[in-house]
């Protein structure tokens, strides 16, 4: 019993992917949770941005809007020209009438923060404002809560439909692999099948399975949570295209591994780093600069900002390279996939030399 203890305690020791999945993996993401929280308790942390749309030509609208960009609000940020925010990323808007005057102050607020209570903190900003613009000489602002619900409930549905479509066609990849090392592939090019059809076939049928997944999921969110999507076309074109870059990036990669034990080893960490610093675990918007730079250029962060943009119905999804559109985050993963799909045949070309 003793030597096959030390025997098992070796192989474990020599096992570089074992290692990694059991120090390394570990820590890592701890840092990855460790940084964001400590960015969301700092006082400088987590701050959100929100715009004064004001009429043109309204005196006391321009007051208003003045008086809560001038004072320093903490953690929330007044901007009155949304081309100065941030990443292009509002997080709220207050929406002034054209009617609006001292006496009669009416506005509406519209939050997307993935975190409640924006709303609220934004209604006091603006009561607050209005007695202080008007010193007491107005009515009391009537406010209107346009904010559609669930926002974080819905990036949660797209962040872990994501997250573990990855992680089935990564095991639909091992078993790909397995069967390459039982002569399998050999067979295929024996019947002069070739590269592109044979690459082409494993990511449709990964994308088909990816694509059963995340709808499977925002159907359970619908139906369990309430988090219905408020614009379902599109949404079913996310869905469609990030399933698709998620079989192109999982096929490339299990090309590039060449092999299953180096596949096996190096697919978990992949997808968990795709899928953390992709907005995952985290939102992408509650990240510290540190960690949200890079997470814009990952096609994870375009998939579940496309996914989530269907989900509350808004076209536009946040910044990075897909400039706040949710056609270019579109635009982005079908380039993506296609990317994925010519280095996916250009290495299988190479394995079959």
């Amino acid at each position: 019993m003793t030597a096959l203890l030390r025997a098992m305690l070796r192989a474990f020791a020599v096992d570089r992917a074992a290692i990694l999945l059991a120090f390394v993996a570990p820590a890592a993401f701890f840092t990855l949770f460790a940084v964001f929280f400590r960015h969301l308790d700092a006082p400088d942390g987590v701050a959100f941005d929100v715009v004064v749309v004001a009429p043109a030509g309204n005196a006391d609208a321009a007051r208003l809007a003045q008086a809560m960009a001038a004072q320093d609000h903490g953690r929330i940020r007044v901007w009155t020209d949304p081309a100065r925010v941030p990443d292009a990323r509002p997080d709220a808007f207050v929406l002034l009438d054209e009617r609006f005057t001292a006496a009669e102050p009416r506005a509406a607020i519209r939050s997307d923060a993935p975190l409640p209570g924006v709303a609220d903190a934004v209604r006091e900003l603006v009561r607050a404002s209005a007695a202080d613009a008007f010193r007491g000489g107005g009515a009391a602002v009537a406010i209107e809560d346009r904010t559609v619900g669930g926002t974080l409930l819905g990036a949660s549905a797209a962040g872990i439909a994501v997250m573990f479509a990855l992680f089935s066609c990564s095991s639909l990849a091992l078993r790909g692999l397995a069967d390459e090392g039982a002569g399998f592939g050999d067979r295929l090019r024996s019947l002069r099948i070739g590269r592109a059809a044979r690459v082409t076939a494993r990511t449709l049928a990964y994308a088909a399975v990816a694509a059963a997944q995340l709808a499977w999921t925002f159907l359970f969110a619908a139906v369990a949570f309430g988090v219905v999507p408020q614009a379902p076309v599109l949404l079913a074109v996310a869905v469609a295209l990030s399933a698709l870059a998620i079989a192109g990036t999982v096929v490339a990669l299990a090309a590039a591994c060449r092999t299953r034990a180096r596949f096996a080893a190096v697919s978990p960490v992949v997808t968990l780093v795709l899928s953390g610093l992709g907005g995952s675990m985290v939102p992408v918007a509650l990240m510290p600069p540190v960690l949200a730079a890079p997470s814009r250029w990952l096609f994870t962060s375009w998939a579940i900002e496309a996914c989530g943009a269907g989900l509350r119905g808004v076209s536009g999804a946040g910044g990075g390279p897909a400039g706040g559109s949710a056609a270019a985050l579109l635009g982005l993963l079908a380039g993506w996939s296609c990317a994925m799909l010519l280095i996916a045949a250009r290495l299988e070309r190479e394995s079959d030399a």
